[in-house]
C-alpha cells in the first residue's frame, strides 16, 4: 500500500496492527512501523515507537540497537554512544555486553576511530568479564586490525584472550576456538605449537600409537576364534 503512495493508510494499518492485533511481545511490526516513519522524515515518532517497545521489553536487543542507530543517523556517532551508555547502565551483563560491543562498532566502523573503540573495551572489560558476546567482539576487533609487526599483533590478540578468565567453560571454549583460528590464519612460526597446546587443553589428547594398539580385551576376544581354527586344521 505504501508503494501506491497511500502513506496515511499505511500508517493507520501499522498503528492498528501494533495497538490492537499484535502483542507487544512480538515487536517486529512495531520495528517496521518505526522504520516507515523514519523514511518519511518523522524521526521523533520513530524514536517514540522504539521507546514504547522498550518500556514493555527493556532488554529487547534489536530495538535497543535500532534506537541507537536512528540516533547515530540523525544526531551523530557520539550521540549514539551516549545513548547506549544510558541503556548499558540499566541493563544486565548479557545485554550490556552486547550494547558495549555496539558502541565499539559505531566508533570503529562509522566514526573511524580505532583508539576510541579500543578504549571502550579496555574501560568496560572488568564489568563484562562474564559476557561471551563482549569478549568475542573484543577478540574479533583486535584480530581485524591491520598490522606490520607480527609479534606485536600476536601479543595484543593473545592479551585479550588471556584476560577473559571469568567466562563459563562453554564461553571460554568458544573464545578459544576463535583464537586458535587466528593462530592458524595469521600467526607466526610458533603458532602451531601454541595451537596444539590449546587443542590438548580444550579437547584432551590421546596418543595415536596408544590408540592404535589393540587392547587386552580385543586380544582375548580373538583367541577363541584362533583356537577353533587350529582345531579345524587338525
Amino acid at each position: 500500500m505504501y508503494s501506491q503512495g497511500k502513506e496515511e493508510n499505511t500508517r493507520i494499518i501499522y498503528a492498528k496492527a501494533s495497538c490492537i492485533f499484535v502483542p507487544i511481545g512480538c515487536p517486529t511490526v512495531r520495528l517496521n512501523w518505526a522504520r516507515f516513519e523514519e523514511k518519511l522524515g518523522r524521526t521523533s515518532i520513530a524514536r517514540d515507537i522504539y521507546v514504547a517497545i522498550l518500556d514493555q521489553a527493556p532488554g529487547h536487543q534489536e530495538t535497543l540497537i535500532s534506537l541507537a542507530n536512528i540516533e547515530r543517523r540523525h544526531e551523530g556517532n557520539d550521540a549514539a554512544v551516549r545513548l547506549l551508555d544510558d541503556y548499558i547502565e540499566r541493563s544486565d551483563n548479557h545485554i550490556g555486553g552486547i550494547l558495549a560491543a555496539e558502541q565499539v562498532r559505531i566508533l570503529w566502523q562509522c566514526k573511524g576511530s580505532v583508539d576510541e573503540a579500543r578504549k571502550v573495551f579496555q574501560e568496560k572489560h572488568e564489568r563484562f568479564g562474564d559476557s561471551p558476546d563482549f569478549w568475542l567482539k573484543y577478540l574479533a576487533f583486535e584480530i581485524a586490525q591491520p598490522f606490520t609487526d607480527e609479534e606485536e599483533a600476536h601479543s595484543r590478540v593473545k592479551a585479550v584472550y588471556e584476560s577473559a578468565h571469568r567466562l563459563s567453560p562453554e564461553g571460554s571454549k568458544g573464545l578459544a576456538q576463535h583464537y586458535m583460528e587466528f593462530l592458524m590464519n595469521r600467526g607466526g612460526k610458533d603458532a602451531a605449537e601454541e595451537y596444539m597446546q590449546l587443542d590438548r587443553d580444550l579437547n584432551g589428547y590421546v596418543s595415536s600409537a596408544k590408540s592404535a594398539a589393540p587392547s587386552q580385551s580385543q586380544k582375548r576376544k580373538g583367541q577363541p576364534h584362533n583356537t577353533a581354527n587350529k582345531r579345524q586344521r587338525k
